[in-house]
């Protein structure tokens, strides 16, 4: 009996290790890391959505003159988690900053 108990013990134990290292393989693949490094780097900045803003007109007050604005809005889009494109006045959005002006 006590041999039966070894082997569930020790099969038990393998099955959490096995469980911990998937876990902590699954976190470290799925980390946003140049989201991260920017984000420590101070390149994005928090505003608040006012009435009558669209993610055109933000991406096209935060983006450097002649760059293309579907790259900014889609940026904005993927770091904020905004699948259908709609914002309302008061939502707080991450914005990356292009240009040092507007960072300050």
């Amino acid at each position: 009996m006590k041999k039966k108990y070894r082997i569930h013990k020790l099969r038990f134990t393998i099955f959490i290790a096995l469980l911990a290292l998937t876990a902590g393989l699954y976190a470290v693949h799925n980390l946003p890391s140049n989201q991260l490094k920017d984000l420590l780097q101070g390149s994005y900045e928090i505003i608040s959505v006012k009435d009558g803003d669209t993610l055109w007109t933000i991406a096209a007050d935060y983006s450097q003159p002649g760059a293309d604005l579907r790259k900014t809005v889609y940026q904005i889009s993927q770091l904020n988690e905004i699948s259908d494109h709609v914002i309302y006045p008061g939502d707080e959005l991450l914005i990356p900053v292009s240009s040092p002006e507007k960072a300050l």
